[in-house]
């Protein structure tokens, strides 16, 4: 963990977030078996998507921290949405873009809510944070529905 993190941080690595937002898009329908055979192990991505986004919320500095797990929820986001974009009514399509581009901002503000409780854990639990974590996920995930 801390030579991906030595890795990362050596160079301005702006575009990884952006990789490992789309790579959390695959990992979701339709992006599966009934798409096409070749995408069958698509869906098992997910048991290692997260990691990424869990490592830029803990890298120093915190603004940069910030910042990049803002951008992967951004990347995470619109292309879950993407389908929004098709929706064609007469005169409205600006305003959907509108809809389209909040929305994307607002979802990447969980992401981002996400990776400040890893951070916090992290540092407050220690290693307690495998038990403690997963549970605050699923529990907002279940207060997002």
């Amino acid at each position: 963990m801390n030579g991906f993190i030595q890795w990362y941080q050596h160079k301005n690595r702006w575009w990884l977030p952006l990789v490992c937002g789309i790579f959390y898009t695959i990992c979701h329908p339709p992006f599966n078996h009934e798409t096409h055979p070749a995408l069958c192990f698509f869906p098992f991505t997910s048991f290692f998507v997260v990691v990424p986004l869990l490592l830029f919320s803990i890298q120093n500095p915190v603004k940069k921290a910030l910042q990049y797990t803002y951008l992967f929820g951004i990347t995470a986001s619109i292309s879950q949405f993407y389908w929004i974009s098709n929706v064609m009514v007469r005169g409205l399509w600006p305003i959907i873009m509108l809809g389209l581009c909040l929305l994307t901002l607002f979802f990447a503000l969980l992401f981002l809510l996400y990776g400040i409780l890893f951070r916090y854990c992290v540092n407050r639990f220690g290693s307690l944070v495998i038990i403690i974590y997963p549970t605050l996920w699923i529990f907002l995930e279940y207060i997002r529905t």
